[in-house]
């Protein structure tokens, strides 16, 4: 109960000082915290009595030890007053209208022609085998054949490369080319089918216009405070909705049929369903399903209406964004009962060592493959939080070095943040992304795998004073 009232606090806390900001203009500043709040925090309290209590608690703390650095860095970064942009500034600026742009198409294209089949052209051409347009999902990115460098590379064009492109080509007033180039980034944010990159493009873009527009006008400050309370509330009536709704889905006698099925007793962590787990119940075929539009839409072409299809992927949404990170997290905590601190040795290994499995395919494996094969391949991963990630490879000492990873991103430009637009869009591409990607990533595939500390770098190279 205790942990529960600290977590509520720090949700009430978190919005509190974004009203206190807005009046100073600096709102955006708080969106890690915002992200954490809501897409961390709340789902993780709102499936409190889901989680297996031997490893809750410990997954509460780390939850609290990342939102306290984000809190605080955050904080120091809204008091930060950005240094005013001289010529020089301006001219390395304009650098970046010639290279970022052109790195992007030429990043886009040669991936795009690097692919054997393109998800999303298949899928227009008729294909609706649900597992083999997932197996083409993990082949257009995790699974692909490339050299590991150029995979990375290729990931940072969504998050980070296209965002900044298309804020620079807008600001140069190229705005029929900023326009083919938002054409183009949408196609291939979509092109894997997965959703992920299209929702990260789209608040990227958003928060970077907004970090350009915000000295004008408050009112972009007020829509971004509106959108993220009216997120927040249909997040937590519709989390509350389908929790009483998926009690009643499986009875005690379904239930044990599935324990024997998979091999567990009642004491196992993996027997205690979550709110996801119900979901994958029914969408896997396990038991049958009430309505006509489970979460997981392994079945979408059987839609018989476009109201089941908007239904379906509203439910998504709500499922794949803010159930699932806290609920894959918590595997992550579950998983370390088993398993000895993982370290970070297998970094440097690849895909193409004998036997070779990354820690989040082991956890994937282990949680939703082995219960739910007709949704889930062997390839699948259970991406956690930075917390849980950190937890799994060092323990407490874990969240020690995710806390000074943070504290390298966050306050990464903190000495060259200056007023020139590209500057500006540079960093907000960044505030946005740490807040999206949060829940979702480690601290080593922020860094590394998402691009986050580009933006900084292109931020230095900009306000560096010689």
């Amino acid at each position: 109960m205790i942990i529960q009232i600290i977590l509520s606090a720090y949700l009430l806390a978190v919005l509190a000082t974004g009203v206190r900001f807005w009046k100073e203009k600096t709102v955006l500043e708080f969106l890690p915290s915002f992200g954490w709040a809501f897409v961390m925090v709340l789902p993780f309290l709102l499936q409190w009595d889901y989680l297996f209590e031997a490893t809750r608690t410990t997954h509460a703390i780390g939850i609290l030890v990342i939102a306290a650095a984000l809190y605080t860095f955050d904080f120091i970064m809204a008091r930060r007053t950005p240094a005013q942009a001289g010529e020089v500034q301006k001219t390395r600026a304009r650098h970046m209208l010639y290279v970022l742009p052109s790195l992007t198409v030429g990043g886009i294209i040669l991936h795009l022609s690097l692919i054997g089949k393109i998800p999303v052209l298949e899928l227009i051409s008729g294909n609706t085998d649900p597992m083999a347009l997932i197996d083409m999902r993990d082949d257009f990115s995790r699974e692909a054949d490339f050299h590991f460098l150029l995979k990375y590379a290729f990931n940072w064009l969504t998050p980070i490369f296209s965002p900044i492109s298309i804020a620079i080509l807008v600001i140069y007033r190229r705005y029929v080319l900023a326009f083919l180039l938002f054409l183009l980034t949408v196609f291939y944010a979509m092109a894997s089918l997965a959703k992920a990159p299209v929702l990260v493009l789209v608040m990227c873009l958003v928060v970077a216009a907004i970090g350009l527009l915000y000295r004008r006008s408050i009112a972009y400050l007020v829509i971004v405070g509106i959108f993220t309370a009216f997120i927040g509330i249909f997040v937590g009536f519709f989390l509350l909705k389908n929790a009483s709704d998926s009690k009643e889905k499986i009875d005690e006698k379904t239930y044990q049929e599935l324990l024997a099925e998979w091999k567990f007793d009642e004491s196992h962590p993996l027997a205690h369903l979550t709110l996801g787990d119900h979901t994958r119940v029914v969408s896997g075929g396990l038991i049958p399903a009430k309505d006509d539009t489970p979460f997981i839409d392994s079945t979408a072409h059987e839609c018989p209406d476009m109201k089941c299809h908007v239904t379906r992927a509203y439910k998504y949404l709500i499922y794949r964004w803010f159930l699932v990170p806290s609920e894959m997290a918590q595997r992550w905590y579950d998983y370390s009962l088993y398993h000895s601190y993982a370290g970070f040795s297998e970094l440097v290994r690849t895909e193409h060592d004998s036997g070779y499995k990354h820690l989040s395919q082991r956890v994937g494996n282990w949680s939703l493959a082995s219960r739910f094969p007709k949704i889930y391949l062997d390839s699948a991963h259970a991406y956690a939080g930075i917390d849980a990630d950190a937890y799994l490879r060092m323990g407490w000492a874990g969240w020690i070095l995710a806390v000074f990873g943070l504290m390298l991103i966050r306050l990464g430009s903190f000495f060259w943040y200056n007023t020139e637009p590209v500057a500006m869009a540079a960093y907000y591409s960044m505030v946005a992304a740490l807040g999206l990607l949060l829940p979702h990533a480690s601290i080593q595939a922020l860094v590394v795998a998402q691009g986050v500390m580009i933006p900084s770098l292109i931020v230095m190279y900009i306000g560096w004073k010689r």
